[in-house]
């Protein structure tokens, strides 16, 4: 890696933090981008050239920390597993959504709640279709189309999600809503591959 490719990280990383810093104390609305340059200690000139403006950045947090979820290792034990698998899975999803719950409710409150929704799902979808052709292959009869079924679980999932990050009384701790999500998915795996 060279030097550019360094200050160029550096600089994304400030701006990460600020905007995460900020999303404290202030409503996304009310966030300028001279604030943000102001927290991270950098021009507006610099922040323009990484980003278009605060929602650029907001999407691009979103999706870089999805990113960091979708390639999170699962380990050799859990590989052979699929509840395993599915539980760390999950885990990783709902850990993500909490450590980012501010950045999560302004995405959903404002217009990229559909981009960031259909990053959520295509992965989620993903998992489920992969790990179920791979079920199949070895053997497994799906009772019903795949890419349904697919599309179901995913869905269910993302609505999970998105009324756990808004509620306003949620009492559910990480582990609560991953072995209700679990549950749920287990008995549709149960109930239509055999």
């Amino acid at each position: 890696m060279n030097k550019q490719d360094l200050r160029v990280l550096k600089t994304q990383k400030a701006l990460m933090q600020a905007f995460t810093d900020l999303l404290k104390t202030k409503e996304f609305d009310r966030i300028t981008v001279q604030d943000l340059c102001d927290v991270a200690f950098i021009q507006r000139s610099t922040f323009y050239r990484h980003y278009n403006d605060k929602y650029h950045l907001l999407a691009s947090a979103t999706k870089t920390a999805l990113e960091h979820i979708k390639q999170a290792q699962i380990s050799e034990q859990h590989a052979q597993n699929h509840r395993l698998r599915l539980e760390q899975y999950i885990d990783n999803l709902l850990t993500f959504v909490c450590e980012n719950k501010a950045i999560i409710q302004h995405v959903i409150s404002h217009n990229l709640h559909d981009e960031v929704t259909t990053i959520i799902y295509k992965q989620v979808y993903q998992t489920v279709y992969q790990q179920t052709l791979a079920d199949m292959r070895a053997g497994k009869q799906l009772d019903i189309n795949l890419n349904i079924y697919s599309h179901f679980l995913a869905g269910g999932l993302i609505s999970i999600i998105i009324n756990w990050t808004y509620a306003s009384d949620n009492q559910q701790s990480v582990e609560s809503v991953k072995s209700n999500i679990v549950a749920l998915m287990d008995s549709a795996r149960k109930a239509h591959l055999k």
